[in-house]
């Protein structure tokens, strides 16, 4: 299972690292545009000894300037793969590929 926007191998504290990096954002600024007070949070990701919490995907996506779906489908391909192979087996393939399902264009 893979989809367009990241490669095999790519993990979720890859993209954090690399776009952290090309945008100059130290690791505070990173932590408190995602809510937290700590700093640590966002090396312990990026570091990949902490897991990024679901629920701060659409935030970083947003600080971080990357497709939410793609990003989403990373994180769930790293972090949880059971649960995306779930919805590729009940919606299909397409939701790989910019979340476009159905009919939708």
């Amino acid at each position: 299972m893979s989809d367009g926007a990241y490669g095999p191998g790519i993990r979720v504290s890859d993209v954090v690292r690399q776009r952290q990096a090309a945008l100059n954002l130290s690791d505070l600024q990173l932590a408190q545009a995602l809510g937290y007070e700590r700093r640590n949070v966002i090396s312990m990701i990026r570091g990949g000894t902490m897991n990024l919490p679901i629920e701060k995907a659409l935030p970083l996506t947003r600080v971080l300037g990357l497709d939410p779906w793609h990003f989403l489908v990373l994180l769930l391909r790293t972090d949880k793969p059971e649960f995306l192979q779930a919805l590729v087996d009940c919606i299909g393939p397409e939701i790989l590929n910019g979340g476009k399902l159905g009919g939708q264009s």
